[in-house]
């Protein structure tokens, strides 16, 4: 592997670190991945992230994936499959599975992102229509919801559908109360039925939740001040990533 390469993952690393720890809780990633996601080499750092055993790495990885220019069409679905396999190889009551889910929250994030981008909707709706559908189908993904609301508001193609697949998973008929699915997150499918409800009934708040939420996310992003030592440190990581990128 070249110097510059390994460099770059050094730095990559430890940027990770910060990025989990201190941005990605004030909404403020954007403001370092956005872009990163310029740059050629940040491909590779999404595949070196999302090998790590540490669910802020991967997170960060999966948030990367939604600010890249020009993504593979398929990187998201091979995510989320990684992500998948994780979840199902621990027990059933593994409390390690809300790293999963919380993982798998920035997969959906970033499809919706993605759904912004003519040339990348089709892949971004792909993703998010098999978040639902595994959750529908008993593989309980607590984000399936902000998926769903996503593809409604951007009229998918076959999203009338799968929201009323959605309503029989979350709000049983005859006065039936829900059966959640088994999950060391203890879900209650509140969350599932409002959004449901709000979804089938047009309500323009639930609508358009995420995509506001992004937007909020990326207008907050405008006015981070960076301290002089955190200035210096990031233009250089970025230089590196500029120089692996050959």
């Amino acid at each position: 592997m070249a110097e510059n390469t390994l460099d770059l993952l050094e730095m990559w690393d430890d940027l990770c670190a910060m990025v989990g720890d201190e941005l990605m809780p004030a909404g403020l990633e954007g403001a370092v991945l956005k872009p990163l996601g310029a740059i050629s080499s940040a491909p590779g750092l999404i595949e070196h992230s999302f090998s790590s055993d540490n669910f802020n790495d991967r997170k960060v990885a999966a948030t990367l994936a939604g600010h890249l220019e020009r993504p593979e069409p398929g990187l998201l679905e091979k995510l989320f499959s990684h992500e998948s396999a994780r979840d199902k190889d621990l027990a059933p009551d593994d409390f390690k599975r809300l790293e999963c889910q919380s993982v798998v929250e920035d997969i959906v994030f970033a499809a919706a992102r993605w759904c912004r981008k003519p040339e990348l909707k089709d892949s971004g709706e792909t993703l998010l229509k098999q978040v639902v559908d595994e959750t529908i189908r008993g593989n309980y993904w607590n984000t399936a919801s902000y998926a769903m609301a996503v593809l409604c508001y951007h009229q998918s193609p076959g999203s009338k559908e799968l929201l009323e697949q959605f309503e029989r998973f979350c709000l049983p008929t005859n006065g039936s109360k829900p059966n959640p699915p088994a999950h060391p997150s203890a879900p209650t499918l509140e969350q599932e039925a409002q959004f449901a409800r709000g979804l089938a009934e047009g309500d323009p708040r639930t609508l358009s939740a995420i995509d506001q939420l992004l937007d909020e996310k990326d207008e907050a992003c405008k006015n981070v001040a960076w301290s002089k030592e955190n200035a210096d440190w990031l233009e250089q990581f970025f230089a590196v990533a500029r120089n692996a990128s050959g």
